[in-house]
């Protein structure tokens, strides 16, 4: 099966990528609206900041007047498009792996059908039954 690490990096990618899709969606909704542009989200979405560090930067007044919302947009733009490509990655490791496990799945269930397979054909040869019919065919035949 696949591994738990390649689920669990599935998903937190997944919650990263949607973040930061959210966030593009709303200045292109912007972008064709001819509204002003949202204000940039201190941290951006696809940093991991945990709550302590937010609540650092934002006391601190962060200064985001060094970087301009084009900038801060066109690198929104490349961090969806590399978070869409690790995603699908991702995606296509697990579906590598999960094949792998059909494949074996699929040759074990095939050994185990031979198996039964020559298991009931040598009951079947080895059972009074059959020797029965044998004896009761030879004797029509006399």
């Amino acid at each position: 099966m696949a591994d738990a690490w390649l689920l669990e990096g599935i998903y937190d990618q997944q919650r990263r990528y949607d973040a930061v899709a959210k966030e593009l969606a709303s200045y292109e909704e912007a972008i064709a609206a001819g509204k002003p542009l949202p204000v940039a989200r201190i941290p951006p979405p696809w940093q991991r900041v945990g709550l302590e560090q937010t609540n650092s930067l934002l006391a601190k007044s962060f200064d985001k007047s060094g970087v301009s919302t084009d900038e801060y947009l066109t690198q929104l733009r490349k961090v969806e498009r590399a978070f869409k490509r690790r995603l699908l990655v991702l995606k296509e490791e697990n579906i590598r792996g999960l094949q792998s496990v059909v494949s074996q799945a699929r040759e074990e269930l095939d050994a185990a059908e031979e198996f039964r397979t020559r298991a009931t054909a040598q009951t079947a040869s080895l059972s009074p039954e059959a020797g029965e019919s044998d004896t009761s065919a030879r004797g029509d035949e006399i």
